[in-house]
């Protein structure tokens, strides 16, 4: 067995110990001049352990981390380690309840403030706190403008029992302002009640098509229902705009639209160079007028793509001559059935 002295230890080992690598120029096969073990050791000398940045979590420091918050949600997004270490400890109910419990997409609270002067304002919100600071500095709000008109400092109550589910507080929002109104409060509110804000929740499919069904063009919806066309659009359901005009210029007529047409051979062409006209056809279902003499897309049958291999003796020239009657056949599972009358050359 071939051995080879190493330069490091100096010591005799088998050739097998020491790493080779392969000459391409040469063809020939070199070996380094230190064994496997000394390079190990260097290796393991020379190495720098990096200090971890993972933070060992106890419960004291869980407990600090989380009394830096006052909602669980900013708990989760601002550390998430801690959070994560809690919830694998199952103690994320202990450190966190201190926080106050918020709503979302489908919990309200429903709350009040009543004025000296017998004004009230009824209102439901996923967040009373944010909701509470938006009515003391919103200058368009009613109970901020009812504020400055009369000096009068508002008490701000809470209705419901917490945070509710939001078909429980439209509920009880309607059935709190007709108490207010039956022992003779005025309302500031402007909307009608049981609105939840926003667009999540308000707009439903089935509403929408209900509101897209008064309008006949989409500008005519998106100046008189501005947040119902903004929802659809967002959503992408664009299919409930379908019995809407599209309306590119007003003034465009079929005559038109058919000398347009004319200057074209094929209907590729045309949607090339006048995308915008090609949709506003379309759109009007003008497509067989103006179109009409213009070259489509061949749909091919399989008698006639078959017929047509059949004029050839090898698979190359049915490829080279008729590619688009070879393009129909390859594409299908029983090609090869199909094509055996023609010869495969290798």
């Amino acid at each position: 067995m071939e051995s080879k002295i190493c330069t490091t230890c100096g010591v005799e080992k088998n050739i097998e110990m020491f790493v080779s690598h392969l000459d391409l120029k040469r063809g020939k096969r070199y070996y380094r001049s230190k064994c496997k073990e000394c390079k190990n050791l260097l290796a393991k000398l020379n190495r720098v352990s990096k200090p971890s940045k993972r933070i060992r979590w106890t419960y004291e420091m869980i407990k600090q981390e989380s009394s830096k918050y006052h909602h669980k949600i900013d708990f989760i997004k601002n550390s998430p380690s801690a959070y994560n270490a809690a919830r694998k400890r199952n103690i994320v109910e202990e450190v966190c309840s201190h926080m106050e419990p918020l709503g979302d997409s489908y919990r309200r609270i429903v709350y009040s403030y009543e004025f000296a002067d017998n004004y009230v304002y009824v209102g439901l919100t996923s967040n009373k706190n944010r909701r509470h600071l938006q009515h003391m500095n919103d200058k368009k709000g009613p109970v901020y403008n009812h504020r400055n008109k009369t000096n009068l400092i508002p008490v701000h109550k809470i209705i419901s029992n917490g945070y509710i589910s939001h078909k429980q507080a439209q509920k009880l929002e309607k059935e709190t302002i007709e108490n207010y109104r039956k022992y003779g409060w005025l309302l500031l509110n402007s909307t009608a009640p049981g609105g939840l804000g926003g667009h999540t929740l308000k707009w439903t499919e089935d509403s929408l098509r209900e509101e897209a069904l008064k309008y006949k063009t989409r500008k005519e919806m998106s100046e008189k229902s501005g947040k119902a066309y903004s929802t659809i659009r967002k959503r992408n359901l664009l299919h409930l705009l379908s019995h809407m005009d599209w309306i590119l210029n007003p003034n465009r007529s079929i005559e038109e639209c058919i000398n347009t047409a004319k200057k074209y051979t094929t209907l590729r062409d045309f949607k090339k160079e006048n995308a915008k006209l090609y949709w506003w056809i379309n759109r009007r279902k003008l497509d067989d007028v103006v179109f009409s003499h213009l070259k489509k897309r061949k749909k091919w049958t399989l008698e006639e793509a078959v017929s047509i291999s059949k004029k050839y003796e090898t698979i190359k020239d049915f490829y080279e001559n008729d590619l688009k009657a070879y393009r129909y056949l390859v594409e299908r599972d029983d090609f090869y059935e199909l094509t055996k009358h023609l010869k495969r050359l290798r």
